[in-house]
């Protein structure tokens, strides 16, 4: 009977200790908001965490918000990429155990434009001295077409 009471307060302490340590955090959070400098949300923006032998891509959801969950404990930078938008990033970025680090950003317009070259001889050029929007057609053309279920 004394040696049951031993066991069973050696199995409980062991217990209570194993529960502790399982709860320990080993991780911590970077979190934020993509904005414009107008503060609209940018949703689908491109956010990525590096650092420390830690590389992480993510993809702001339709709240302009992203969350990088289990980042190791230390300095990251945190860049963010978006189309119509200036890249932006911000260095430094302290991750503590069990906590969220918060990032918010506000992206400027970038360069708007595109590049369009024609090349080529083949393409059909403009008359651009009438401005007639009809076709004559010939009957030896109309002969030509199929009539009725003759196809």
């Amino acid at each position: 009977m004394k040696n049951f009471k031993l066991f069973s307060f050696v199995l409980t302490t062991i217990l209570c200790f194993a529960s502790i340590a399982f709860g320990q955090e080993r991780t911590g959070t970077i979190e934020g908001v993509v904005k414009d400098q107008q503060g609209a949300i940018v949703p689908g923006a491109t956010v990525t965490v590096a650092g420390n032998a830690f590389n992480r891509t993510v993809t702001s959801e339709n709240d302009g918000s992203f969350r990088v969950a289990a980042v190791p404990p230390g300095v990251y930078t945190v860049a963010v990429t978006a189309g119509n938008f200036q890249p932006e990033s911000k260095k430094d970025v302290l991750v503590n155990l069990g906590q969220a680090s918060n990032v918010e950003f506000d992206l400027k317009a970038g360069n708007i434009g595109a590049e369009v070259t024609i090349t080529g001889g083949d393409v059909a050029g403009v008359d651009t001295s009438e401005s007639k929007i009809q076709t004559n057609i010939s009957s030896k053309q109309l002969d030509t077409l199929p009539k009725g279920t003759n196809f």
